[in-house]
């Protein structure tokens, strides 16, 4: 459910009543409430704080200090897991800063005025279908992918490789959640008063050409 006042009072509602008829519950990819709120539910996805910190620190190491983390308004729990991996990454490295930007990325005058307040020299993306638009925008307006400006996404969706030039991105492992998640409902039916578990998967990180500057 994305982040939204109604979001988290109907996920609960929603949780409730499944509970109430004896249905066990596992949740995959995020928690039902607003972050950090923690549900009493298990709990299967990737690392979002760590795969936030292991893009930010690739960036860094391309030697960006000027980074934005991009979002669309509404935004689910794991953009703030991301965002802060992201700072946590930042706050390691002198002179370095992240500046969180919510706002349409497909839309010139947003992004024009990202560039002018915050300067920024490379971008993590919520997600790399924000990370697609805002690579279209940013080549509108003639700014250099990665040259001007290094950008990362998340997830690995399959046309992330298929981008001018191709995105670099955190790969989900779907096929491993899909398989922890069945094999916990399975633990959860078999003990259904043990504690509530958070598993958590890492996801990998692809260097694509969005982050990948040729030596001249």
């Amino acid at each position: 459910m994305d982040h939204f006042p109604a979001g988290a009072s109907l996920n609960l509602a929603v949780v409730e009543q499944l509970e109430h008829h004896g249905m066990a519950v596992v949740l995959l990819d995020r928690d039902i409430g607003e972050f950090p709120e923690r549900s009493r539910c298990d709990l299967v996805a990737i690392d979002d704080f760590f795969a936030g910190f292991e893009v930010a620190v690739h960036l860094l190491g391309k030697g960006r200090s000027r980074l934005g983390f991009l979002a669309r308004p509404e935004y689910p729990s794991t953009t703030d897991l991301r965002l802060e991996g992201v700072r946590a990454a930042v706050a390691r490295v002198p002179h370095a800063r992240v500046d969180f930007c919510v706002g349409p990325s497909q839309e010139a005058g947003f992004v024009q005025t990202v560039l002018k307040r915050h300067r920024c020299d490379a971008f993590v993306c919520a997600n790399d279908s924000t990370a697609a638009q805002l690579m279209q925008t940013l080549q509108a307006l003639g700014r250099r992918i990665p040259e001007d400006a290094m950008i990362a996404g998340f997830d690995d969706v399959c046309y992330a490789k298929l981008l001018i030039p191709p995105l670099t991105t955190m790969r989900q492992p779907c096929l491993e959640l899909g398989v922890t998640a069945v094999e916990t409902m399975f633990s959860r039916l078999q003990h259904r008063h043990a504690p509530a578990r958070r598993i958590l998967l890492r996801a990998q990180l692809v260097e694509r050409a969005s982050t990948s500057v040729r030596s001249p």
